[in-house]
């Protein structure tokens, strides 16, 4: 095991402070230069650029969602809005409450 990987715990089994092996990588460096990698993603690209009977299957699948828009489909129309308007932010009004106020009663009030 290399020492940038032993684990330095003191007797309580937290790790000790201090780094006396320096960083892994240089200021503005990364581990990953190219990015993590999203495979699906890559996948469903290259799919949608299919050309399927002069239309690409990205153009077919919204000519399909728009005309379930026109249908009357209220899911596909909140989809549509929602990735041209954005999603509607929530706003919630918070006030400060005071404090209750006891009144303390002798005994013998009745």
């Amino acid at each position: 095991m290399g020492k940038q990987t032993e684990n330095k715990r003191d007797e309580k089994g937290r790790f000790t402070t201090g780094n006396t092996e320096g960083n892994r990588w240089k200021k503005g460096e990364s581990g990953c230069p190219t990015g993590r990698r999203n495979s699906f993603s890559d996948i469903l690209n290259e799919l949608g650029d299919i050309e399927v009977d002069d239309k690409s299957r990205r153009e077919k699948i919204m000519d399909k969602l728009y005309a379930m828009a026109m249908r009357g489909d209220l899911n596909a129309i909140k989809f549509i809005v929602e990735k041209l308007e954005g999603k509607n932010l929530e706003r919630v009004q918070v006030q400060e409450l005071e404090p209750l106020k006891i009144i303390e009663l002798p005994d013998d009030f009745e």
